[in-house]
């Protein structure tokens, strides 16, 4: 399977994958007008990639999303609750800037009701 690599612009994150660690890492601002743009390439190579393999950890590092993009991590939780349910290792970390109540606040919101194991932790730069 390819390895996901997306480079960084000034509205949308860098994106990579590390087949060592199994760590899909999403960096950067996340403010695209086209929302669907961003994550229809990261959500199709989700699926292609759970479909033979059974581990994949997250990385989420973002300064600033917009609300669409948040409505985007939401769903994207939701199903991999479902490949969770189905026997794959899913871990998210979600790394929001020591200070910023709103993004903490919104990551416990996005993973509230979830089962796979995930945390949430400040980070300073």
């Amino acid at each position: 399977m390819e390895a996901l690599n997306i480079k960084e612009t000034d509205l949308t994150p860098r994106v990579t994958f590390d087949s060592e660690t199994c760590e899909l890492k999403i960096e950067g601002r996340m403010i695209p007008e086209n929302v669907e743009d961003v994550f229809t390439p990261i959500n199709k190579w989700i699926e292609e990639y759970l479909k033979t393999n059974n581990k994949l950890h997250f990385l989420f590092r973002l300064y600033y999303y917009n609300t669409s993009s948040a409505r985007q991590f939401f769903l994207l939780y939701k199903r991999l609750e479902l490949h969770f349910i189905s026997g794959k290792v899913i871990f998210v970390r979600w790394e929001y800037e020591d200070g910023d109540e709103d993004s903490m606040a919104d990551a416990e919101e996005f993973l509230s009701g979830i089962s796979f194991p995930h945390e949430i932790v400040p980070v300073t730069n």
